[in-house]
């Protein structure tokens, strides 16, 4: 298991725990920010026909054997096609392993775990995490219902990102009747801002059954824009109800 991956804590002056919790809900929309960057270089690399690209920002190179003797059509194809795939997925998953460990940071507080063994403290967090982590995005949502009584703003547009997720791990992104509702569509909604107009927008597309899911950069930087607003409403919205101030920086465990 990574380092970050774990639950995070900190010690104060006086030997107490303490749960970050502005680092917590702070630092999803930077790790998106990053997934963003990461693959429009990767986009770069595949329409450049470089055998390499090398990224300073983010200390890696990648490897554009594909793009080698390929026409500009399918290098464009490819880009697409790929940039679309691998932002869905780790996207979501990012925002699955935050709602993890949200659900942790609430099991914790309610639940009053002494802490008196550090390291026991610690490990039964972990388990509470990989306990929730196994749930699919469903059953995690209503997991998170015990602590609000109503749905979370932008619930349905990150339960229809999750779908468009799971046809790109399981079917590459080609639509299928598995992926569809009534309408034999699978409808992506996004919640995104347009700074020209300076007004928040709905925006839904359809795709139908045989068709690949491509999103171009705005419906991924509009997904980013969906997915911290959901984060934020849920984070915010747990916080409060557990009888904590959603403002305040972090939580002590004390003595």
């Amino acid at each position: 298991m990574r380092e970050d991956e774990k639950f995070t804590l900190a010690i104060t002056e006086s030997g107490n725990l303490v749960v970050p919790l502005a680092y917590l809900k702070n630092m999803f929309g930077q790790e998106l920010q990053y997934l963003i960057d990461t693959h429009k270089f990767y986009a770069i690399g595949i329409m450049s026909s470089e055998e390499t690209y090398n990224s300073s920002i983010h200390a890696v190179t990648f490897g554009f054997q594909y793009a080698q003797n390929k026409s500009f059509t399918e290098k464009v194809e490819k880009a697409q096609w790929y940039t679309s795939k691998k932002f869905l997925e780790e996207s979501i998953g990012l925002l699955h392993h935050y709602m993890e460990r949200l659900y942790s940071t609430i099991y914790a507080i309610k639940n009053r775990i002494s802490h008196q063994d550090e390291q026991h403290f610690i490990s039964v967090l972990e388990q509470a995490k990989i306990k929730f982590g196994k749930k699919d995005f469903p059953t995690k949502i209503k997991e998170f219902k015990i602590h609000h009584s109503n749905t979370i703003d932008f619930e349905d547009h990150v339960t229809s990102l999750n779908k468009a997720r799971n046809c790109f791990v399981h079917r590459l992104g080609v639509v299928s009747n598995l992926d569809t509702n009534n309408n034999n569509n699978l409808t992506v909604k996004w919640r995104a801002f347009r700074i020209d107009e300076k007004k928040f927008i709905d925006i839904e597309r359809n795709y139908e059954i045989g068709t690949t899911i491509i999103l171009d950069y705005q419906e991924c930087m509009d997904t980013t824009y969906t997915l911290i607003s959901y984060f934020e409403v849920l984070f915010n919205t747990c916080i409060t109800n557990i009888g904590l101030n959603k403002d305040d920086p972090f939580y002590e465990f004390l003595s």
